[in-house]
Parts: structure tokens; sequence; C-alpha cells
């Protein structure tokens, strides 16, 4: 499917339903990024994949009420509780949400001072465009600061359920590096080629790994069976399959179970790079 399309008809719903367990969870990855991205009070800041507007909300803090920080995505319900978040916590004057494919919406037009993105980056149909319309989003000197995952076997947030699965259900083929999803950034090297592709400078793209939790053994259980890449596959399972699989899955979660909750690790990419001056 059509990233896009995925995102507003399929993915976009869920994660407007888990919300506050997906920002509990992303949370600390993103706080990590937004450290190295150092923004300042008055910088304007773009949030590449918003998505439900936690991170945008964060930045709008930094650059405080003579900043501003704009959230974009292609999702329009994510959006729109976005918004509405927005509204709830009285950062209106320095939050604003787009609904905009960031590979080319001409954000040249007003540039800003920095790009963050919290596991956006990943989606792009065509990611050399797309790195190259944000290398055109700064103004010269403008930094970009992201977080991407490293690959599927090192993050048992989408690995763990598609090994409760497997004895279960016919597993597909993981998704190519070359196409659109969470781990398309994944091998060594590739980010790195594409922001220097893209004209950006002072490239690093850093490994760090975090453990990460949405709460306790039960939570956890049902969260992981309604995010990530087991979901269409339960979709077409029997009610009894469906049991199977969440059991395993709850006992393949005990490894991970501390007093203080499931801890899953994770492992990412922090990736910086500086505009350039266009040619």
């Amino acid at each position: 499917m059509d990233p896009i399309a995925y995102w507003n008809e399929q993915a976009g719903p869920r994660w407007v339903a888990l919300q506050e367990q997906l920002d509990r969870l992303l949370n600390p990855l993103g706080l990590r990024a937004m450290k190295e991205a150092a923004i300042r009070p008055g910088e304007r800041v773009l949030d590449v994949g918003c998505g439900c507007g936690q991170s945008t909300l964060q930045l709008s803090e930094q650059v405080g009420a003579d900043g501003l920080a704009v959230g974009v995505d292609v999702c329009q319900v994510m959006l729109a509780r976005a918004r509405q978040r927005a509204n709830w916590s009285a950062l209106n004057w320095s939050a604003l949400f787009w609904q905009a494919d960031a590979a080319s919406h001409p954000f040249h037009e007003d540039p800003f001072d920095a790009v963050f993105s919290r596991f956006g980056l990943m989606f792009f149909s065509h990611p050399q465009q797309a790195f190259a319309n944000l290398r055109r989003a700064l103004y010269p000197g403008g930094r970009m600061v992201a977080v991407c995952w490293r690959d599927l076997e090192q993050n048992p947030l989408f690995e763990v359920a598609l090994r409760a699965a497997a004895p279960f259900l016919d597993l597909p083929d993981p998704t190519p590096h070359d196409l659109p999803g969470p781990f398309s950034l994944a091998p060594p090297g590739k980010a790195e080629q594409l922001l220097i592709q893209a004209g950006f400078a002072a490239v690093q793209c850093q490994p760090f790994e975090d453990r990460i939790s949405v709460g306790g053994l039960e939570e956890s259980t049902d969260f992981l069976l309604q995010m990530g890449p087991v979901v269409p596959l339960l979709a077409e399972a029997t009610p009894c399959t469906v049991a199977q699989v969440k059991a395993r899955l709850r006992q393949l979660l005990q490894d991970y179970q501390t007093s203080a909750g499931v801890f899953l690790p994770t492992a990412n990419w922090l990736l910086q790079g500086i505009s350039q001056q266009a040619a």
C-alpha cells in the first residue's frame, strides 16, 4: 500500500487509539535525540512525522513564545489529535500542525533553524529526494537531528510478537530495506549516505541502545498485539490462533519483566547533519 494511504487508512487510527502508550514508549528515545538538537528559545523547528504531537509540543516548550515548532505529518486523524492536545496544553501559541508530505512540501519558502524527527524518516517512497527537500527546509548552517530504528532482530518491540506468532502462523518475508518501512534506514551507512547526497555536512550516525516500556505484563501483551508487523497476521487468524499467540507472547515477555514493568531493549541510530549553502 502507498505509505500515505497506509497511515491515513490503517496505522493512523491505531496510533490515535494507543497514543498514551506510544508516547510513554517512544518518549525516552525522542528526548535523547532532542538533547542533541540543543533547541534554543526563539528558534523555528520542523518536526517531521510528528504523529499525535508529543514531540512537537515538547519542542514548542523549548523554543518558547518567541519561537515556533511546526509538526508535519501525512495522517489527518493523528494531526487532529495533535491539535487537540495543543489546545489542551495552552501551547498553541508556539505549536502548529500541518498536513503535508515532507518529501515535497516547499518548506524552503520560510526556512527553519532545525529539523527534528522521532521515527518519522523511514517511510519515504523516495528517500533521497525527501532528504534533499528537508535540507532545503533549513537555513544554511541549520541542523537536522533524528532517531530511527536499527535492525528488526535488535528491537524486541517488533520482533517478540513475530516470534510468538511463528509457531502458529506463516510469517511473511521481511520488508526489503529499499522499501518504506520502520527498518528502511537500518543498514549501516545508508542514512549517512542519504544525508551526504542531500547536501548535509558534518554528518554523523551514532548507534545507541536503551530500554523502553509501555507498562506491566498484561498491558504490554495487549499493546504488542495491536501494534507492529503482527497486526495484519492476526486480523486473518482464527480466535483460537490469536489466543495461542497471545499466550506465547505473554510467556516470552516474562523474560523482559522487572519489578517496574516490562522493559524491552531497543537499538537505534541517532542521525545528525548540518545544512550547507545551496550550490
